[in-house]
């Protein structure tokens, strides 16, 4: 879905608001981006493709066929990021010593089991090589309490293309903490998934207009084999 199918969502009010307001200018890719693959794991796609209402009936955290569809529109962009020499930087959860914080106050106790065997796990048509980056994260952003920033400046990277799940909370936060550094962001708009689809729809019509490009995998992959 990408940000003029969202719109079907908005009200005359606010499609008149979001012009009148001049956002959603456009920023590009920098000469040396990273590719972003937000927590595209077990605990979000699931183990195996399934209808939204049966993957979540299972494993509650999982997002269903649109992840699975997130996931072969990556495949391509991971190909050729690797071939053009982008680095290549995955998230994956993890569980901190002590528990889930805040975590445990939003998900009600009944369905809180219903997790896949390896929920952190990422999906293998994406599966990183020995070679790439792994961050284990304990909240939303992929910035916070990980080394994400340093291994960033570490590469000289200037920009990030961010893929993966949910819309609405980890690309979301990881999107709007890389904006706060500065950083050029572009989010791919059938490359990002949830589980609700005016979630999906309208995280990715507020990133569009505040903090972050959003484009699609086959514009992504266009700005990538025309780098220098």
């Amino acid at each position: 879905m990408s940000t003029d199918a969202a719109r079907r969502f908005l009200s005359e009010r606010d499609a008149r608001i979001l012009e009148l307001a001049g956002f959603g200018g456009r920023v590009g890719l920098g000469a040396r981006p990273a590719l972003l693959l937000v927590d595209v794991n077990d605990s979000f796609c699931g183990p195996e493709e399934l209808p939204v209402e049966e993957s979540v009936r299972r494993w509650r955290s999982s997002c269903g066929t649109a992840a699975w569809d997130a996931v072969r529109a990556m495949v391509p962009l991971v190909g050729l990021a690797r071939s053009r020499g982008v680095p290549v930087i995955y998230t994956t959860g993890r569980v901190e010593p002590g528990g889930r914080g805040r975590w445990n106050d939003k998900v009600s106790p009944e369905v809180a089991g219903r997790r896949p065997p390896h929920p952190f796990r990422i999906n293998t048509l994406v599966a990183p090589r020995e070679d790439e980056i792994v961050l284990e994260k304990p909240k939303p952003s992929a910035f916070f309490a990980t080394t994400l920033l340093a291994r960033l400046i570490e590469r000289g990277v200037d920009s990030v293309v961010i893929c993966g799940g949910t819309t609405s909370g980890c690309v979301r936060a990881t999107a709007v903490d890389a904006f706060s550094y500065d950083l050029r962001t572009v989010v791919v708009a059938d490359a990002t998934f949830d589980r609700l689809e005016l979630s999906h729809a309208a995280s990715l019509l507020d990133l569009s207009a505040k903090y972050a490009d959003v484009a699609t995998s086959a514009e992504v992959a266009t700005m990538l084999d025309e780098m220098e």
